[in-house]
């Protein structure tokens, strides 16, 4: 996390520090939390014709923002991705440029119980798959195939949910996640590969 680098001066606290985000193997959203990246190559991963998106969750709540990228400022037509919780239901969602799909897969998914869930686009279409539940598919509308957008990727939630999903998510997750991975083998390290973050507790249990 930025915080690391940003101390890296003082020996003493960055240690701290360091210990700290070491020991946050599985990060811990209380709904006002979020964790933010920008490296190239997580941002090349959830744009462009293809995207492989895969993690597990917990939670006891039925609403809350799982994954989001879309551009700075949203518009109508704003290119984004997203992944969450609406009144209990996995969503996976996007917005190519002419008009936004989403896939939905019912189910009880606030049940404090570990679930895994892959959303996976190519070009138009996307398909969501969570546990055992089978699989659920969407195609957007209109030509366009490739996501484009110049925001960073949030997991969790994010500043300004509301906004920034033009009201889609309200609030952020509340519960843990992990295994969190991109093209079907780029693992990332939730806590550790965080360019930025807030309200970030551990979770404590695999």
């Amino acid at each position: 996390m930025r915080s690391v680098q940003d101390l890296g001066e003082d020996g003493n606290c960055a240690g701290i520090e360091k210990a700290i985000t070491d020991a946050i193997e599985i990060p811990q959203f209380i709904g006002r939390s979020y964790l933010t990246y920008d490296h190239p190559n997580f941002l090349k991963r959830v744009s462009g014709t293809r995207s492989n998106i895969f993690m597990r969750f917990k939670t006891t709540a039925d609403d809350g923002l799982l994954l989001w990228r879309g551009d700075s400022t949203m518009r109508i037509n704003s290119d984004f991705i997203s992944l969450g919780l609406q009144d209990g239901a996995l969503v996976f969602s996007y917005n190519l440029g002419s008009g936004t799909v989403a896939v939905v897969v019912n189910g009880s998914f606030h049940d404090d119980r570990w679930h895994r869930v892959k959303a996976v686009r190519d070009g138009q279409s996307g398909k969501l798959t969570v546990d055992d539940y089978g699989a659920r598919t969407g195609k957007s509308p209109g030509m366009m195939r490739q996501l484009n957008m110049n925001g960073p990727l949030y997991v969790g939630g994010m500043k300004e949910i509301a906004l920034h999903t033009n009201r889609q998510y309200m609030r952020g997750f509340v519960g843990c996640i992990s295994h969190f991975t991109l093209s079907t083998d780029y693992h990332i390290s939730l806590v550790e590969d965080a360019t930025d973050g807030k309200n970030i507790n551990t979770c404590g249990i695999k």
